[in-house]
């Protein structure tokens, strides 16, 4: 699995690093599987590399805010403790999380209609997203130095510990976005699918899942192609004339 997914960002490097049609793009996406409760929002960044006028391979990188469990419903059971000095009762111990989320997406984006830099254009895209999530369990009402499980919580990590978890998904959406001179708007929403769970100790995660996301996108004209210089020029006196 390491290895393929190197064999992805090495390839995508490599392709950018000859690439002389470039975008940069920014934007909100919100991430949130089916069967939870949580909805990530973040932040994106990413590079466009057009391939030609109407496919465009992109590269994104996806930071989330950081989501704490709602104790009155999103509790973890750990367990039974008891005192250490054998004096009074048992107790269940539950415990909160605090999940930090951050994705990784390699794929492509496909203009209907209209060009990677002109007017308006039904989009499709289809891409594989890398999510790794790291989860801290805090427990209420537990002191380590006065108490001990009567057995230790198999499914949970050391108190207090950070467990972290790999999710692949691949994915499939639609979107619209209008080209002005100086770049693009963009809005797009899909469903994910996912291949490779996030398993122990917690799983906050379905086998199907969603995404939207707006944001803008600045193009980087490195092209010293005569006829693509052309087709730019022709494309902002048409817009002009508008």
């Amino acid at each position: 699995m390491n290895r393929s997914v190197f064999v992805l960002i090495f390839s995508f490097m490599y392709s950018a690093c000859f690439a002389q049609d470039m975008g940069i793009h920014f934007g909100h996406q919100m991430f949130s599987s089916f069967q939870s409760t949580i909805n990530n929002h973040g932040i994106s960044i990413g590079l466009d590399i057009p391939r030609s006028g109407f496919v465009t391979p992109y590269g994104q990188v996806s930071l989330f805010l950081p989501y704490n469990s709602n104790p009155a419903t999103d509790s973890i059971y750990l367990g039974e403790a008891v005192p250490k000095n054998n004096q009074g009762f048992s107790k269940s111990v539950f415990a909160d999380y605090r999940v930090t989320h951050v994705s990784l997406e390699l794929g492509s984006i496909y203009y209907i209609g209209g060009a990677y830099d002109y007017g308006l254009s039904f989009m499709m895209h289809n891409s594989f997203r890398i999510a790794i999530f790291s989860t801290r369990y805090i427990p209420r009402n537990f002191d380590p130095e006065t108490y001990e499980f009567i057995q230790p919580p198999a499914p949970s990590p050391p108190i207090g510990a950070r467990s972290a978890g790999l999710v692949l998904y691949t994915n499939l959406g639609l979107g619209l976005k209008y080209s002005f001179d100086w770049g693009s708007l963009y809005g797009m929403a899909g469903i994910d699918v996912m291949l490779l769970p996030y398993q122990p100790p917690i799983s906050i995660q379905s086998f199907l899942a969603y995404h939207t996301r707006i944001g803008i996108r600045r193009d980087l004209n490195f092209s010293g192609n005569a006829e693509r210089k052309e087709q730019r020029a022709a494309n902002r006196r048409e817009r002009n004339s508008w």
